[in-house]
């Protein structure tokens, strides 16, 4: 496999498609710049956002396979992977919530400083609002800026799956922070959704009672910008005098719903609905694909757990067999990406599309679990290699086409979470959304 040792960047977004070029440099195994470019057309690319959580390091084939662990079976991630580039130094924080708040604004934590797994922490009486400050520029708003201040078409942004950086302020939901659609759960794990409904009826629900701060942090959500508002949408114009326009429209347009049995199979849905509906030529598509999947509890369809292909009767996925639960959930997780990706085929948008694969932090270690981060010492909650180096790439045709062919790459550059997507509010540049070649 040939490694690289540079980073130069392939898709600096600000700059014209057509002035982007690619180049390919490793010592001696340097074999110039390729010929096959991204061909473009004025249009920016398509950007796909894949994060699994709580991800170990060992528990995607192109790493298990160099341990001699032979029980990962994930085929979809591992050709995606070998036909891109290979992170193989990307570094997240050791939890859930820090690392998606510097995925989110390529800010470091003391920017983001209320940003916690208890994202549910809120004071109405002083306003505390837990998770990213409201207003904060996102990776969102920033590509739908810049897409409209370069003259193309706006950048549609959506968002499926786990938020968990905010909840607590309608100014902080997936809608105010710069995306048109959402649907999936705010807080740090889908036992949050448990016991909640979608309302249908008067009076107001306590979620909607007036004030800021939504105290629904718990629960499945449904955000649209369509022309349909919510049934309590009356009683929250109401209040236009403790809520701005732009918090009556989020809150107007946030719907709990009755969360599904299984989560990760209707965000999928949703994921290739978007994909394949969306008019790509009329604006390019952001998509955040968010799975509660590798996180507890470990829920995926039973028939993941049905007999092998040779016939051998698998047991049951129960907590007194993780090792095998766990397994069966990632190839689970890999047909997902597999779906997915596929979507993107069907819609013609494989050419130019980037797709980033990643996990948001190490492997999860500790009671109900059974994610593997060998040969990486530590897990989750700690800042050893196992805690923070997690699986990660860059796909899609749009980076395929910028390599020469017949060549694996694999990038032992340090890349941090809030490399991905640095964003300056105040100079309004958002100059280095770095997709980048590594090189």
């Amino acid at each position: 496999m040939k490694h690289i040792n540079a980073l130069v960047a392939i898709c600096t977004i600000f700059v014209v498609a057509s002035d982007v070029t690619a180049s390919t440099k490793s010592g001696k195994d340097a074999k110039g710049p390729p010929t096959n470019r991204p061909t473009t057309t004025g249009q920016l690319p398509n950007i796909l956002i894949f994060l699994v959580d709580d991800l170990g390091y060992n528990q995607v084939g192109y790493n298990a396979e160099l341990t001699g662990n032979n029980e990962i079976e994930t085929p979809h991630i591992d050709e995606h992977a070998n036909s891109g580039i290979i992170v193989n130094r990307g570094y997240m924080t050791p939890w859930c919530a820090p690392s998606r708040s510097a995925l989110q604004t390529g800010r470091t934590n003391s920017f983001n400083q209320n940003v916690s797994n208890d994202v549910w922490s809120f004071d109405d009486s002083i306003g505390f609002v837990g998770g990213m400050p409201p207003g904060t520029v996102t990776l969102a708003k920033a590509l739908k800026d810049l897409s409209r201040n370069r003259n193309y078409g706006e950048y549609k942004t959506s968002y499926v799956g786990k938020w968990g950086i905010g909840g607590t302020a309608w100014a902080n939901t997936p809608m105010g922070m710069g995306y048109d659609e959402f649907l999936g759960f705010w807080g740090d794990s889908l036992e949050s959704c448990d016991g909640w409904d979608a309302f249908t009826t008067s009076p107001l629900p306590r979620e909607f009672q007036p004030s800021v701060l939504t105290k629904a942090v718990p629960g499945y959500w449904q955000q649209t910008n369509s022309s349909v508002d919510n049934v309590v949408c009356p009683y929250i114009r109401e209040q236009s005098d403790l809520l701005t326009a732009e918090e009556i429209h989020i809150a107007c347009k946030s719907t709990p719903k009755t969360p599904p049995k299984l989560i990760d199979l209707d965000i999928m849905e949703e994921t290739v609905r978007i994909i394949v509906s969306h008019d790509y030529a009329a604006r390019p598509l952001y998509h955040m694909h968010a799975l509660q999947l590798m996180h507890l509890p470990m829920q995926y369809p039973n028939a993941y757990d049905d007999p092998d292909e040779a016939g051998k009767e698998k047991k049951p996925a129960t907590n007194t067999d993780l090792r095998l639960s766990t397994r069966n959930a990632m190839r689970f997780v890999d047909d997902v990406f597999g779906n997915i990706t596929q979507a993107i085929k069907d819609a013609g948008q494989w050419h130019n599309t980037i797709i980033l694969f990643s996990s948001d932090n190490g492997g999860a270690v500790y009671m109900n679990t059974a994610n593997n981060n060998f040969p990486l010492r530590g897990s989750k909650f700690n800042a050893f290699e196992g805690g923070i180096r997690v699986p990660q790439f860059l796909s899609g045709g749009w980076i395929e086409n910028s390599l020469p062919k017949g060549q694996n790459f694999k990038s032992n550059t340090y890349v941090f979470a809030l490399d991905w997507a640095p964003v300056s509010g105040l100079a309004n540049a958002i100059f280095l959304f770095q997709l980048v070649l590594l090189m």
